[in-house]
């Protein structure tokens, strides 16, 4: 006797969900990257967490000529119901469902900081501050794989776009 296991993704799923009862429920968007010789590499990642009324940033960047690039902010405002777009001072960020499950595009901008060594994003040793800004889109590559014991998903895709940090 055999079964198989469903590891479909509902299209549906790649918008916010109302949130459970929780009080550290959060859904997140990550997204990461990596070039073909491995060089450069780095995510993004949007986490809403409704029943603390708060939505957390976190990208990071890595290049052969450049610091460890960290940007996070703990504090933004969540986004407008339906929405993955928020937005305080200097910080900008748009998550665009261009094609669910087939293509997904970030647009942001954020203060960031350069460490000089990757430690330096764990130790509190500090860096210099910079700016960090992405308009990347990830199309499908492969088959969205959704786990069976989790609400999460995976997605394989190919990156492509413009990541600026500070004036490169």
């Amino acid at each position: 006797m055999s079964s198989t296991l469903d590891h479909t993704v509902d299209p549906a799923d790649e918008a916010p969900h109302p949130p459970g009862p929780e009080e550290w429920f959060n859904e997140s968007w990550y997204l990461d990257f990596v070039d073909d010789d491995g060089a450069v590499a780095g995510y993004v990642r949007l986490g809403l967490h409704p029943n603390q009324n708060v939505a957390w940033w976190t990208a990071a960047f890595i290049a052969p000529d450049l610091p460890c690039v960290m940007s996070t902010n703990y504090a933004l405002a969540l986004p407008a119901p339906g929405s993955m777009s928020t937005s305080a001072g200097d910080t900008s960020i748009e998550c665009i469902v261009v094609d669910a499950l087939k293509a997904f595009r970030v647009v942001a901008s954020a203060p960031a900081v350069a460490h000089e060594h990757a430690a330096g994003v764990y130790d509190g040793s500090g860096g210099a501050p910079t700016t960090m800004s992405f308009d990347v889109e990830w199309t499908t590559d492969g088959e969205p794989y959704h786990y069976v014991l989790s609400p999460r998903y995976e997605i394989p895709s190919r990156a492509r776009g413009t990541i600026t940090v500070g004036d490169r």
